[in-house]
């Protein structure tokens, strides 16, 4: 937290939320020091465990808002249901129970922000090892897309190939209603050809570009692009490029349309691209932990939505046709 006087912090926790015995606990437990203009504060586990989700709600958001805080400002969103998320991990069961006893619910979406508090839990290198592995997993999903009968072909060849823009796609737009009629294509081979080499993979130090990995805004604005444009890495330069290259539209309706969490100010938080229904392909962060994947526009939004935040769909304008030279 921020300051240099230790009271002033657990006062600022216990206006938060968190009770008068834990604050004591922590001021007489010798866990709390300055750090420069800093307060560090390390609670041992089992006062983590034993804060109410109420206090923990309070707490951890005043935690997410200070800027000192990373894990807790962009926290683990879990999605679906946890024992599900659990199930398929090798964490030890007082991991899981840990797990289990923090979650918290920044803008109403199932996070965990306590990864130091999993590697305090476990009992072995491989324990602490899955506890950094789980970390890092991100519910994707995996979708296929059924053609429909071949009178309805030009609009499912339109809509995949939005309207042009996605040319790369046309030729197996076409086959794939003959061939897979009632069977389904993966949806992975109708995106465009930087989507599609990139959709389910984590970024690789080939993908740096001036020491800096692929974000949300180089993922949207290079969606139908045959050879990505690093200067998008720039927020000033993409936010330009969406105010003057896409038009605002008051939905989602077409293929490759941009969908934009906008703050109070004006600032554009993140950007991912609709693809069908409520399915967007995005890439949540410029970590290199951060891999290209399908989510749910739902699931995105737990992580860039709120109170204070508006959503605005954007959609690449046509290029103006080819000029012909007089002869």
């Amino acid at each position: 937290m921020p300051g240099t006087d230790p009271q002033a912090a657990l006062s600022a926790l216990a206006a938060a939320g968190l009770d008068a015995r834990s604050v004591a606990n922590l001021a007489s437990a010798g866990v709390v020091s300055i750090d420069g203009d800093k307060i560090t504060i390390l609670p041992p586990l089992d006062l983590l465990m034993s804060v109410s989700p109420a206090a923990r709600q309070g707490v951890y958001t005043v935690l997410a808002g200070n800027g000192l805080n990373p894990h807790h400002e962009r926290p683990q969103i879990i999605a679906g249901d946890l024992e599900e998320w659990m199930r398929t991990s090798a964490l030890s069961v007082l991991q899981k129970q840990v797990m289990q006893a923090l979650i918290w619910w920044p803008n109403g979406a199932q996070a965990f922000s306590d990864v130091s508090a999993l590697v305090a839990a476990a009992e072995s290198a491989a324990q602490a090892e899955e506890a950094r592995r789980v970390m890092t997993r991100v519910r994707t999903l995996r979708v296929r897309v059924v053609p429909p009968p071949a009178e309805a072909k030009a609009r499912f060849a339109e809509y995949w190939t939005a309207g042009g823009l996605s040319r790369s796609a046309a030729p197996l737009v076409s086959s794939s209603i003959e061939e897979a009629a009632g069977v389904g294509i993966d949806l992975a081979l109708l995106l465009p050809p930087l989507a599609r080499e990139r959709i389910y993979t984590y970024p690789s130090f080939e993908d740096a570009i001036g020491g800096r990995m692929p974000d949300c805004n180089w993922t949207a604005l290079n969606f139908f692009a045959l050879r990505p444009q690093p200067y998008y890495l720039d927020s000033k330069i993409s936010y330009t490029a969406l105010m003057q290259e896409y038009e605002t539209v008051p939905r989602t309706e077409r293929f490759g349309d941009v969908i934009a969490f906008v703050s109070s100010g004006g600032n554009v938080l993140h950007t991912c691209v609709h693809v069908a229904e409520d399915i967007v392909f995005t890439k949540n962060g410029q970590s290199a932990f951060a891999p290209w994947l399908l989510q749910r526009l739902a699931d995105v939004s737990a992580i860039y939505g709120g109170p204070e935040r508006t959503v605005r769909v954007f959609r690449l304008r046509a290029p103006p046709p080819a000029q012909t030279m007089p002869r």
